[in-house]
């Protein structure tokens, strides 16, 4: 009977330590699994990041070859159509003659030409008066 019990007790032993050792591996099964997954998780977001950057320097090619177009286009036109100097309005030349007092003589920035003014009266006119 002593045997018998040694044996179970043995038999016991090994069961529990290779339930353990199952448990274990089990675990451990499990966790690789689980790393996995996300190891996958991780490879699908990479792929799709990847696709975005692709779009994304596709378009910024497309962009970059509309640029050298717009500015071939604005060379030619630039060549085309060439940019004057803007023209600043003259002023004639002061009449030879002075005026008698009361006329002053002013400019017109509205008109571009010189009128004339009589402090007494008020009275304003385009031509000299004599």
């Amino acid at each position: 009977m002593k045997k018998a019990m040694k044996w179970t007790a043995m038999k016991v032993a090994t069961t529990t330590t290779a339930m353990k050792k199952a448990t274990k591996t089990t675990a451990m099964k499990k966790d690789g699994q689980d790393v996995l997954k996300r190891v996958r998780k991780v490879e699908k977001q990479v792929e799709d990041e990847s696709e975005v950057l692709f779009g994304l320097q596709h378009r910024v090619c497309k962009l970059e070859k509309q640029a050298e177009e717009l500015q071939h286009l604005a060379l030619q036109l630039r060549a085309q159509y060439p940019v004057r100097a803007r023209q600043t309005p003259k002023q004639p030349a002061p009449p030879p003659k002075k005026l008698q007092f009361p006329w002053e003589m002013h400019y017109s920035l509205e008109h571009n030409i010189p009128y004339f003014w009589n402090s007494e009266t008020g009275l304003a006119v385009w031509e000299r008066p004599v």
